[in-house]
């Protein structure tokens, strides 16, 4: 492949749908990082050309320059889903990534003969299910195009791309496609000849590092969480209300709906919200204080009301800044 084709990583087909909170918190609060990618040939590497893992560890150590990302190999050649699941424990969950990057499909179409599609899905959704409780995000890789995964076996592999797009979604990860930027190449006039090392299964080189390229800025334009801040606070809101429902300090009779009220007053949605929680604290401690007689239980659970909404707003804010400062 001449050595001046330009790389088109095609954003439009590779762009992740979900965020990658743990890997933004990291970024944000750690100087070392640590990624695993594992799967088969194509995270291992085979026949001289560098596998995307270490390339994609340069590029995003410059891309998030200071901190010490390592992308950690765990592939190994000829195998699938049901293999991968078994080294999990060992290769990813011991290692505790931010993020994993699992490689699957290539090898149920080309060996397939030896893999049930059906089983090949199961595993998917077992190790997706697995990783979903630990404190790690998830990308799928979907299979390469290439001619050996194509031509008579086109079906079976448009048949693997749909299944590893419905178990990621079912799981809410993401899926990095590459087959579809792969075959895109193609359609815009890259022989098909010219994606593969002349194996006709693994990626060339100048294939490889374009993919790396697209999936390095996939992970660096994850979307940042999209539930609103005033979804979040309201949840909080709502839930210091009902932990206080039967509190004595309530008087008898007076509906705990009044409180929630009164919390969700101070959660306007435009202006300098947390300023205009603490004037309003600040206002409701004066009054009490330029009082001369007692003070009620229920309007010391308003100013705590008031306080609970300030905390929210607080840690909702710092989450979302150290979202945006990993994106950056």
């Amino acid at each position: 492949m001449p050595d001046a084709r330009p790389c088109d990583t095609h954003p439009d087909f590779v762009d992740f749908k979900y965020p990658l909170p743990h890997l933004a918190q990291s970024l944000k609060r750690q100087r070392k990082i640590r990624i695993v990618a594992i799967g088969s040939s194509s995270t291992a590497g085979a026949d001289n050309v560098i596998p995307y893992p270490p390339r994609l560890e340069l590029f995003l150590r410059k891309r998030f320059y200071g901190r010490m990302i390592d992308v950690l190999n765990r592939g190994i050649g000829g195998q699938e889903a049901p293999e991968e699941l078994s080294r999990f424990e060992s290769d990813v969950i011991e290692e505790e990534p931010s993020l994993v990057i699992w490689q699957v499909g290539t090898n149920a179409v080309y060996r397939n003969q030896d893999y049930n599609p059906d089983e090949v899905a199961a595993a998917i959704a077992v190790g997706l299910d697995w990783l979903a409780g630990l404190p790690m995000d998830v990308v799928l890789m979907d299979l390469q195009y290439t001619r050996a995964v194509v031509g008579p076996k086109i079906r079976l592999s448009e048949d693997m791309v749909a299944r590893i797009s419905a178990a990621a979604e079912k799981a809410k990860v993401n899926v990095f496609r590459r087959f579809a930027l792969m075959r895109r190449w193609n359609n815009d006039n890259i022989p098909i000849e010219e994606l593969d090392d002349g194996s006709q299964l693994h990626t060339s080189d100048w294939a490889t590092n374009c993919i790396t390229l697209a999936l390095d800025g996939a992970i660096a334009g994850a979307p940042r969480r999209t539930r609103s801040l005033r979804a979040q606070l309201v949840k909080i809101c709502r839930s210091f209300v009902s932990q206080r429902q039967n509190h004595p300090a309530i008087p008898h009779g007076r509906p705990i709906q009044g409180m929630e009220t009164t919390m969700m007053r101070y959660l306007p949605d435009h202006g300098l919200p947390l300023v205009q929680l603490k004037e309003q604290r600040r206002d409701l401690v004066v009054a009490l204080q330029n009082r001369n007689g007692p003070v009620s239980g229920w309007e010391l659970m308003q100013i705590a009301a008031v306080q609970q909404a300030i905390s929210a707003f607080e840690d909702v804010i710092a989450d979302l800044d150290a979202e945006m400062e990993a994106a950056a």
